[in-house]
């Protein structure tokens, strides 16, 4: 950290990190009160100048803890009105919404209410809110959680309850099950799961991307083309008002059966959020089912992360990679990577400049004796000039090794 421009006592330093300007002002107002003792001070009085900052700190903590927490349940809140005006929520998620608009119940309330109305509707027997790991359960959640249970049909003074309403919950299965004639059959975009590297790799020719127009505003387009091979894959423009066009093609939009046509795909992902993934829902019997269908999730950061996975699984013509989740850890020396009986290990700067990936099997021998699907022998030690694509460089390297042979087929005098 530099300690020059660092200066606690100045609130201007407090809102270049985040904090507002209220809060930014009482952190140093504390700070101009108790400052650092000189560090030749004894340790005793500098600790306790310390603890006496932090009591004074106190309240702005708990208020910026209480913010925090506000924002938090805002948030939660209106992801689950926005799924539920969508027609994508569960019955919890509108028994949620039904504890914060009749009762008035906070978020953890508002869960507590919607599971215990959700199990009397499930014909279960009452348990009672989670547990924390240390403590009592809050009793406002115990109250909102019988609530719940009481409004969604349960009494736990009665001995023959739980059997009553197994059977009426039985009963409203049976009869509330939809008739599916002329439905789809296609699950809806934005049921689907994140991109991970545990679905098996793709060739670029038999992936399709539906990106929504913010998306596309910012660069996931072009981020997806600068991939090896990516010019072959099919991007599909969602146009809510207009309908679905080729992001190569300049033709005005139509349906999205037009550019799909006579096309095969293994590998789907939805680039989209809000009311364009309601397009893509609304369209879904139109998509063809795949090997592997993802979207994008959660935030932007975790977006952007989940893309890169997705980006990765992508092969060239005539490229084959391993699949799997390697797994990552810390060695002393460095970072390392394993996938199945591979590790990559960060080895050290090379010289006279670079840094040093080997491929090891057998607890610490040399990967050697490998070969690709071209017959190439491949090189268990790499060097790479930027230490920033390290885990980058690692995990290519070791799908290749993933898929590689012992023996090349070319030389039978080798088998």
């Amino acid at each position: 950290m530099d300690t020059k421009s660092f200066i606690a006592s100045d609130p201007a330093c407090w809102i270049g990190r985040g904090r507002t300007a209220e809060h930014a002002e009482m952190i140093a107002a504390a700070w101009r009160a108790y400052p650092d003792l000189p560090n030749d001070a004894p340790l005793d009085l500098r600790m306790a100048r310390t603890r006496e900052r932090v009591i004074a700190m106190r309240p702005v903590t708990d208020a910026i803890a209480r913010q925090t927490e506000s924002e938090r349940q805002a948030r939660n809140f209106a992801f689950t009105h926005a799924k539920v005006s969508r027609g994508g929520g569960t019955r919890l998620d509108q028994a949620i919404l039904i504890g914060r608009t009749d009762h008035g119940y906070d978020w953890n309330e508002a869960v507590e209410f919607a599971n215990g109305w959700y199990a009397a509707q499930a014909g279960w027997d009452a348990r009672g809110p989670v547990k924390p790991l240390v403590g009592c359960p809050d009793p406002r959640l115990v109250s909102a959680y019988h609530k719940g249970f009481r409004e969604g049909g349960g009494n736990i003074d009665d001995l023959f309850d739980t059997a009553r309403r197994a059977n009426l919950a039985a009963h409203r299965t049976a009869s509330e099950a939809p008739d599916r004639k002329g439905l789809s059959s296609r699950p809806r975009p934005s049921t689907w799961p994140q991109p991970s590297h545990a679905a098996r790799p793709t060739p670029w020719s038999k992936r399709l991307v539906l990106m929504g127009a913010r998306e596309a505003e910012e660069g996931l387009v072009d981020t997806i083309r600068q991939a090896p091979g990516a010019h072959q894959a099919t991007i599909i423009m969602i146009c809510p008002t207009r309908g679905f066009r080729n992001a190569d093609d300049a033709a005005p939009a139509g349906s999205l059966g037009d550019p799909l046509r006579g096309r095969e795909f293994e590998d789907i992902l939805i680039a989209a959020q809000d009311q364009d993934l309601a397009v893509a829902d609304a369209h879904a019997g139109a998509l063809p089912l795949c090997r592997t269908m993802e979207r994008l999730r959660h935030t932007r950061l975790l977006q952007r992360a989940q893309l890169q996975t997705w980006i990765a699984r992508g092969l060239e013509v005539g490229q084959v990679t391993g699949a799997g989740h390697i797994r990552w850890g810390k060695a002393i020396n460095g970072l390392t990577g394993r996938l199945g009986e591979f590790t990559a290990r960060y080895a050290g700067p090379a010289q006279p400049r670079g840094h040093r990936i080997v491929i090891e099997v057998d607890g610490g021998r040399l990967a050697t004796g490998y070969f690709d699907v071209q017959y190439q022998p491949l090189d268990p030690e790499a060097v790479i000039s930027n230490r920033a694509r390290l885990r980058a460089e690692m995990a290519a390297l070791l799908r290749s090794f993933a898929a590689s042979t012992r023996l090349p087929c070319n030389q039978p005098s080798l088998l």
